[in-house]
C-alpha cells in the first residue's frame, strides 16, 4: 500500500504545486501522442460535462476544458493569448515532468473574463487499494502535502457523491503568490481518483471541488 500511494500522492502534489499542472508548449514536443485525453460536451445545467480516463464530471457554467494533447494545447494557449494579449501566470507554470500533462484525466479552468484564470481543476486516475481511513492515516503521517511546502493543511474523511474519500485543504506559495487548494482522494469502484482545485479564494475552491466531484461517475 505504501509505495503506489506515495507515488500517486507525489504526482498529484506536483500538479498542485506546479500551479495547476500546466506546461508551456515547448515542453510538449517530446510527447508525440496527439490523441485528445479528455472531451467535453454541453451539460443541461448550462455548464460542461468532461470525460477522460474512464471518469466523467460536470462543471458549472464558466469552466473551460483544456485540451491536453500537445497540438491542441499549443493552439489553446495561442488562442488565449490572441484573445487576451497575454498568458496568465497559471498557464505559464511548468512542471519538470513533461509527461504529467498527458497523464491527467482532465484539466479544466475557470477564466475570470479579464484574461486571468481564477481557478483550475485537474484529475488523476490510477489503481490504488487503501481505504479512505488508510489514506488519511498516511497523509497525516507526514507523507502528504506538507512535505512539499504546503501550510494550513487539514484532512478529513468524507463522501463525494456515492463514493467515500478524503478531503484535504491547504495553502501554498507558488512563485511569490498565495494559492489556496482543495484536494479529494476518492475510492471508486475500479480506480482511485485524485482531484485538485487551486483557487484565489480558499472557500470558493473547497466549495467548487465538492460540487464538481460530487457529480463524478465512472464510464
Amino acid at each position: 500500500m505504501r509505495g503506489p500511494l506515495i507515488g500517486f500522492v507525489a504526482g498529484a502534489v506536483a500538479v498542485v504545486l506546479g500551479g495547476g499542472g500546466y506546461l508551456v508548449a515547448h515542453n510538449l514536443s517530446a510527447n508525440r501522442n496527439n490523441t485528445p485525453v479528455a472531451t467535453s460536451s454541453q451539460a443541461r445545467s448550462g455548464g460542461i460535462t468532461v470525460r477522460g480516463h474512464g471518469i466523467k464530471m460536470t462543471f458549472p457554467a464558466g469552466w473551460v476544458n483544456v485540451p491536453t494533447s500537445p497540438n491542441q494545447f499549443r493552439q489553446f494557449i495561442k488562442d488565449f493569448e490572441d484573445n487576451h494579449g497575454h498568458i496568465p501566470a497559471a498557464l505559464r507554470s511548468e512542471i519538470d515532468n513533461p509527461q504529467l500533462l498527458s497523464s491527467l484525466a482532465m484539466l479544466v479552468v475557470r477564466p475570470d473574463g479579464q484574461g486571468n484564470v481564477s481557478e483550475n481543476l485537474d484529475a488523476l486516475v490510477a489503481p490504488f487499494d487503501p481505504t479512505p481511513s488508510q489514506i488519511l492515516a498516511q497523509l497525516k503521517s507526514g507523507q502528504g502535502l506538507a512535505q512539499f511546502g504546503a501550510t494550513d493543511v487539514h484532512e478529513s474523511v468524507t463522501n463525494f457523491g456515492k463514493y467515500p474519500g478524503v478531503l484535504v485543504t491547504f495553502t501554498v506559495r507558488v512563485k511569490g503568490r498565495t494559492t489556496y487548494g482543495a484536494q479529494s482522494y476518492l475510492e471508486g469502484p475500479v480506480h482511485g481518483v485524485v482531484t485538485s482545485v487551486t483557487s484565489q479564494d480558499a472557500a470558493t475552491g473547497e466549495a467548487d471541488l465538492k460540487q464538481i466531484v460530487d457529480t463524478i461517475s465512472f464510464t
